[in-house]
């Protein structure tokens, strides 16, 4: 997806899909991960399923994230 500029401020929202696969330990260990990345990170919704051949659990997050825009 494009960008999105804000018109009352000099920011721009990336909106971004991300698919993370692994046992339940694993999933839970990035999601706590989460509130350590460097980058403010808005989570719009995460959609849990299992893959029961793989045995694996799956899930799908809609996030957003936020950059200055440069000055022109």
């Amino acid at each position: 997806q494009l960008a999105r500029e804000s018109k009352s401020s000099n920011k721009s929202l990336y909106p971004f899909p991300l698919q993370v696969k692994g046992s339940y330990a694993a999933l839970s260990s990035f999601i706590k991960s989460l509130p350590n990345i460097d980058r403010i990170i808005s989570v719009e919704s995460i959609t849990i399923s299992k893959d029961s051949k793989k045995d694996i659990i799956i899930m799908d997050i809609k996030a957003q994230t936020y950059f200055q825009n440069e000055k022109k």
